[in-house]
């Protein structure tokens, strides 16, 4: 199969071109959930108007003992998001290509799919990302696509951001992973690794390694009010 863009997992150095205007990196926002983790990871971008189009060559993985979790049933236990009912509360693992505030929750985009690398997007009880996979909205016009603020999302994503994020504000949610491992331990990791495409210039790549356990402060921050999970389209 023809490759898009090839980039390794290297630790967490980030290899992000700053020659390029939009995307930034990624970031990542981290919070307990019980005793795992929850970890949602954003395309960092530098303005409101910058629209990320794709995510490729991704290389998704956790070390340390850990492992992604994945909901019982059919229907919950998919990297492909539920329509209308995924958010940023949820108790899964999945990936998305942007979301929208609704009933004062965050959802993943309806128009998120995986590319043919992603072969087991919509198999059940998957628990790894296959090398090289990727994901996009089949709706580029979408608004869900756009950057957004990520402190006026709250209460969406509390949690601390994780010190080996990107710089910047701005993102577009692009996976939302739970992990077996509660944030407090300092055994694991997860490594995020691969391209964007984006409005505003050129592909770029970038590497890290997230879950740099918070300071004691940030900890007190941790930790998301139940929400419930709400339907918004027809």
């Amino acid at each position: 199969m023809k490759k898009i863009g090839l980039i390794g997992l290297i630790g967490t150095a980030s290899l992000a071109a700053a020659a390029n205007a939009g995307f930034t990196g990624w970031q990542a926002i981290a919070r307990s959930s019980g005793a795992n983790t929850i970890v949602d990871v954003f395309a960092g971008f530098n303005t409101a108007g910058d629209k990320l189009l794709n995510v490729f060559n991704m290389n998704i993985s956790v070390t340390g003992g850990a492992a992604f979790v994945q909901q019982t049933g059919v229907a919950a236990s998919k990297w492909k998001p539920i329509d209308d009912t995924s958010n940023s509360s949820s108790a899964d693992s999945f990936v998305t290509l942007g979301g929208f505030a609704y009933g004062g929750d965050f959802f993943t985009s309806y128009s998120s799919a995986g590319d043919p690398n992603f072969t087991n997007y919509t198999t059940s009880n998957a628990t790894t990302i296959p090398a090289l996979a990727g994901w996009y909205n089949g709706t580029p016009t979408s608004p869900d696509i756009l950057a957004i603020n990520l402190a006026s999302a709250s209460p969406n994503w509390t949690g601390a951001k994780d010190s080996n994020s990107a710089a910047g504000s701005l993102g577009v949610w692009v996976g939302h992973f739970l992990v077996n491992k509660g944030i407090a331990d300092t055994s694991w990791t997860l490594s995020f690794s691969g391209s964007a495409a984006f409005n505003t210039g050129t592909n770029a790549a970038d590497t890290r390694t997230f879950h740099a356990v918070p300071a004691p402060g940030a900890l007190a921050l941790l930790g998301l009010a139940g929400m419930a999970s709400r339907r918004r389209r027809a």
